[in-house]
């Protein structure tokens, strides 16, 4: 079987079907009575199941979890349909005659529909909560005890009369179309109503074909018997053997098709509402209400759904009440995970903010870096080409900052820096931009200002410069600084700035405790 062409063996038995059905129906109405006859007949009848038996079995070889449970109760089924066959033609092969119901063979063959129904059953409730699938077994009951009551009423009054059949002979027979019904049932169920991803539509069709087929043929075998037409029952075998042989063709292609096909919302309504139980149970009050007699099986019948359909509301209210439970936890559990995620949030601003402002500030002063302070001056500069706002600009060295750290060490040294920045800081307007440019370099933005404003702000920081002292470790430092000023001019780019302010600086540096000047218009340096 692994090594046969599945496509192949599909297209061989969708031809050798219904050669081998004919063939059956010639050997039944042409053959003459003889052993021989009944010996070809049985070999005819016990190939559809044993076919069907064969590709169950290396389909179960093959699957796995829920699909290996599903294609296993199939496989057991037809087993014992197989075997029930086997025992029916050697008994009549011996005995030339029907046995005798009931008998070990009726036991036999009513196992194949219930092992069926199982599969079918399985293949509903699959992955579904405890209560919906308590749903689905109360619906199933109310179509069994809907099924039972038209069973009872249609069938089994004729067969007391017809047949004057036992209460154990009714119930085999009539045991197997109600079986029949119920997997035809559970296979409308698995195909229309239910998601599942274990057998395809394309194989459910198939089951249904054969399962319809199996129904027909037992109620035709049924009213053969209250009729006492048993001459004609052999014509049945065939139709029974072909049901056995759709079983093997529904089971090549359970894999055929896509799946799972999502459903449409309708289809979801449908699944919801299991309208099929409400259907059966209103048919059943129709044909009561047409058959009214009182007090009968239909009445019967009628009670035992009603108390099924009540069992099946509270069951659904019960869900109704777990999945507002499930929701309300949901909702809860929702609304603690968005306030840990507003303060996850929160705390990302925060150190966003902290890494924003840890990327534009100098770590010892607090105040802009050179990245910075060189992107504000491109803007600046954007802006004063477009609009004509100038700005000037001052540089800022710290005089002998070398001997001061080599006197009196890098921490001191840092402190030095840290008070010359206080200073820088209170001598700027709130507008003005203050940077570190390095070392103990400092750079001072004025903008929408002019060259005069800048001068100004450079005499003011001089002075103060001059006036203070910076007491450490009870000696007092005095330090004076030099700065370069300029101020942008029209068709000034970066480079341009940078470098008239820093030889501007340059210049004050040669001779510190000084202030240098430098523009475009002037062509010598000015000291002020």
């Amino acid at each position: 079987m692994t090594h046969i062409n599945k496509n192949s063996l599909k297209k061989f038995l969708l031809y050798y079907i219904p050669v081998h059905i004919l063939l059956y129906y010639i050997v039944i109405i042409f053959a003459p009575d003889h052993p021989g006859k009944y010996f070809i007949t049985g070999i005819l009848s016990i190939t559809g199941s044993l076919v069907s038996t064969v590709i169950l079995f290396f389909t179960v070889r093959k699957k796995r979890s829920a699909e290996k449970v599903l294609w296993g109760l199939l496989f057991l089924g037809t087993v014992f349909y197989f075997l029930g066959e086997l025992v029916w033609d050697i008994y009549f092969l011996k005995m030339e005659q029907i046995p005798l119901s009931p008998n070990l063979t009726n036991i036999i063959f009513s196992l194949k529909p219930l092992f069926y129904l199982a599969a079918f059953i399985f293949l509903v409730s699959h992955d579904l909560r405890k209560t919906r699938m308590a749903i689905t077994i109360v619906d199933i009951l109310i179509i069994v005890m809907v099924i039972s009551s038209f069973s009872w009423y249609l069938l089994v009054g004729p067969f007391f009369t017809h047949l004057n059949a036992t209460i154990p002979e009714i119930t085999i027979l009539l045991s197997y179309p109600l079986l029949e019904l119920l997997i035809l049932f559970g296979i409308f169920h698995a195909r229309f109503f239910v998601k599942q991803a274990i057998v395809s539509k394309k194989s459910l069709n198939i089951f249904a074909l054969s399962t319809v087929t199996m129904l027909i043929s037992t109620c035709i075998y049924l009213f053969f018997l209250i009729y006492n037409l048993e001459d004609l029952l052999i014509y049945l075998n065939p139709l029974y053997t072909m049901g056995m042989f759709y079983i093997s063709m529904a089971t090549l292609y359970a894999d055929n098709d896509q799946l799972p096909e999502r459903m449409n919302s309708r289809k979801k309504d449908l699944t919801q509402s299991h309208f099929l139980p409400l259907v059966s149970i209103v048919l059943l009050i129709i044909i009561y209400g047409i058959y009214n007699r009182g007090i009968d099986e239909l009445f019967i019948g009628l009670i035992f759904s009603f108390f099924l359909l009540f069992i099946r509301l509270f069951i659904l209210l019960k869900e109704n009440h777990q999945l507002n439970v499930l929701l309300t936890n949901a909702k809860q559990e929702l609304e603690e995970k968005n306030k840990k995620l507003e303060k996850t949030i929160k705390e990302l601003e925060k150190i966003n903010e902290i890494r924003s402002i840890e990327a534009r500030t100098d770590f010892l002063t607090g105040l802009y870096n050179r990245r910075y302070i060189d992107s504000l001056l491109h803007s600046l500069i954007k802006e004063a080409n477009n609009e004509h706002k100038p700005f000037s600009i001052l540089l800022i060295d710290i005089d002998h900052f070398k001997s001061v750290n080599d006197r009196y060490g890098h921490d001191v040294g840092d402190i030095v820096i840290q008070k010359a920045a206080q200073i820088f800081l209170s001598s700027v307007r709130t507008t003005d931009i203050l940077g570190r440019f390095g070392g103990e370099e400092f750079i001072i933005i004025l903008p929408n200002s002019y060259l005069q404003a800048g001068v100004q702000l450079a005499k003011r920081i001089h002075q103060k410069m001059e006036d203070y002292s910076i007491l450490i470790n009870e000696q007092c430092i005095n330090i004076t600084v030099s700065i370069g000023v300029t101020v942008w001019e029209i068709n000034d780019q970066f480079n341009d700035i940078y470098r008239r302010v820093d030889e501007a600086l340059y210049e004050a540096k040669k001779t510190r405790n000084t202030i240098i000047v430098k523009t475009k218009t002037i062509t010598n340096d000015n000291e002020w």
